[in-house]
């Protein structure tokens, strides 16, 4: 049985690439919410400076941990 017409009844239903990229702005907006959090209530972000670690870094390590099979 084919549930699409149920989820998406309408003739413009977005496709995978479409669903993937939104997923990917969605996570990228979180990172970038963490970040910003952990910024400016941790003091291991500034030990974390301290070591030389960029933001670009961390923003690796939140992905990493973001896709971690829980």
């Amino acid at each position: 049985m084919n549930m699409d017409k149920y989820v998406y009844p309408y003739e413009n239903k977005p496709n995978k690439d479409q669903l993937a990229e939104q997923r990917n702005k969605y996570i990228d907006q979180a990172v970038d919410g963490i970040l910003k959090h952990f910024k400016y209530s941790s003091d291991l972000y500034h030990e974390l400076k301290l070591k030389k670690y960029s933001d670009e870094e961390l923003k690796d390590f939140f992905y990493k941990f973001r896709h971690q099979p829980s």
